[in-house]
């Protein structure tokens, strides 16, 4: 066990549900996890776009985007210096699309409603694709909007995310005819919003965009129905909580669920129709076709409580198409480093149970923290793992002061001093302040930003 008083004189150096509370965004579900259902500032959003034009805000910026959006940044800079072929452009209007968001500011909250607003009244029908609240929803919505506005001149990295959208909405119903009026009325928003400041090539750059975006989204939507159901129903054959707000649950799918280790999905329960949150598988992909997942109740989040607390043996839940990363790539000869916090240590024993399975002889370090011992849940799972996988080394991390201690840099610290990671390939998952202090250690290393994968939890 490690602490901020020092390390195990046993550990050795030679020995990211995501259970967050993510909604259906109409552009698309965030690809981050963040568990809890707050939605984000319209601040926050501006020193997102900021971010993306190198303005960064350092007191406003959201910290996972400023990660993501930072991660992404660099790796195009890299590959514009010094990859051939240099990276392919989308042939948008680039700089009218990111001036328009600079010129909405801080009043991205009210464009999302003035957005939906007119969507529904173009396509009633569409009201009944959607739960109850909104609020959320405007968020994802708008966050979409930046992450495509800040790629858009990246056509490798923003068409693979505008094909997993358009898979992942056919489960909300999604068909063809909806993509028109979603045009339209994020046009006339947009245009309503700026008056006078909005010019023809502000219009052009937007309409091209949103074609192209369109096209992107609704061609692999229809790919993707020729073999794959819009959602899996899946039963609940077990359920047990093993913390006050935490429960592990398997379920299996009524047809093949084909997934990876470190992916994850959108789960809907009975008892929360239409409202769908993204959780990480916590089991490699298993012969009798049973998936885990570890949920956390975050606060009076609809869907994790309802999964938590009502959920019994029997229930059919429906499952998104997986999305995400595979982090026990075969393709990867590197080493693994994994650094969990929560229930972010739920795709990482994925990956180490695919990893067994195939004997495969990377070594790979797991550094896993919790509020306090009683909360390190999964630690006997990673020695169970460990007794086989002779090459995983799991290196528990809590502070010496108790729950009530949030050190962000605690972790960071631990991980810095403990190895040399440049050679390997990296995967974090858990709180906010975990992650971004993680990255900000792994960067300062040296680790290149593209062997980095990360998924922000939120708050502990």
């Amino acid at each position: 066990m490690i602490d901020a008083a020092g390390f195990d004189a046993g550990a050795s150096f030679d020995g990211e549900s995501r259970d967050g509370e993510d909604d259906a965004a109409w552009f698309g579900v965030d690809q981050v996890q963040v568990d809890t259902e707050e939605p984000m500032r319209g601040d926050d959003r501006v020193a997102e776009v900021h971010e993306l034009y190198g303005e960064r805000d350092t007191e406003n910026v959201h910290r996972h985007a400023a990660d993501a959006h930072a991660t992404r940044r660099a790796a195009a800079d890299h590959a514009r210096a010094s990859a051939e072929p240099q990276v392919r452009s989308m042939g948008f209007d680039t700089e009218a699309l990111r001036e328009t968001l600079a010129m909405v500011g801080d009043r991205l909250d009210e464009l999302g409603v003035d957005f939906y607003g007119r969507f529904f009244a173009l396509a009633p029908e569409a009201r009944e694709l959607f739960g109850p609240s909104m609020e959320v929803q405007r968020s994802r919505l708008l966050g979409a909007l930046v992450r495509i506005v800040g790629t858009a001149d990246n056509r490798d990295e923003l068409v693979p995310y505008l094909e997993g959208l358009g898979r992942d909405h056919r489960k909300f119903g999604v068909i063809d005819q909806h993509y028109a009026p979603l045009g339209t009325a994020l046009i006339l928003a947009l245009r309503n919003m700026l008056g006078d400041k909005w010019q023809p090539r502000h219009e052009q750059a937007w309409i091209e965009a949103y074609d192209a975006v369109a096209m992107a989204m609704s061609s692999a939507a229809a790919r993707d129905a020729v073999i794959s159901p819009p959602w899996w129903d899946a039963e609940v054959v077990y359920h047990r909580r093993i913390l006050d707000e935490l429960a592990i649950i398997q379920v299996r799918p009524h047809t093949d669920f084909p997934y990876r280790p470190g992916q994850y999905a959108s789960i809907t329960s009975p008892r929360r129709p239409k409202i769908w949150r993204a959780y990480s598988m916590a089991s490699a992909p298993r012969d009798d076709g049973l998936v885990e997942f570890h949920v956390r109740s975050v606060g009076a989040g609809w869907v994790s409580s309802a999964l938590v607390w009502r959920t019994e043996p029997g229930d059919i839940l429906h499952l998104g198409a997986p999305q995400g990363d595979d982090i026990a790539s075969p393709r990867s000869e590197n080493d693994l480093l994994c650094i969990a916090g929560g229930t972010g240590i739920a795709p990482v024993l994925a990956t180490l149970q695919e990893l067994e399975q195939r004997q495969d002889g990377r070594r790979v370090h797991v550094f896993y923290a919790g509020r306090d011992r009683d909360h390190l849940y999964a630690l006997p799972h990673l020695e169970s793992i460990g007794v086989r996988y002779r090459r995983l080394t799991v290196v528990p991390v809590v502070s010496p002061d108790g729950p009530t201690d949030r050190s962000p840099d605690l972790m960071g610290n631990i991980v810095a001093a403990y190895g040399d990671w440049r050679k390997h390939r990296v995967y974090v998952a858990g709180p906010s302040s975990m992650v971004s202090t993680s990255l900000e250690r792994l960067r300062a290393q040296g680790v290149p930003d593209e062997q980095i994968v990360h998924d922000d939890y939120g708050l502990w």
